[in-house]
């Protein structure tokens, strides 16, 4: 997930830090305001359709 944070500068964690039963999911923190949570969100979005089209 590296890539995703260079190019969409969205912060995630990875679930496996919240317990073995979470691998292979994205913790998002919701503490945030609305704005900034779509903005993040769209960011998330066009880093994964380029990537679905590459």
């Amino acid at each position: 997930m590296r890539s995703r944070l260079d190019k969409a500068p969205v912060g995630v964690a990875p679930g496996i830090d919240f317990g073995s039963n979470s691998e292979g999911h994205l913790r998002f923190s919701y503490t945030n305001s609305p704005e900034n949570i779509a903005e993040g969100m769209n960011r998330l979005e066009d880093y994964l359709n380029k990537r679905r089209s590459s």
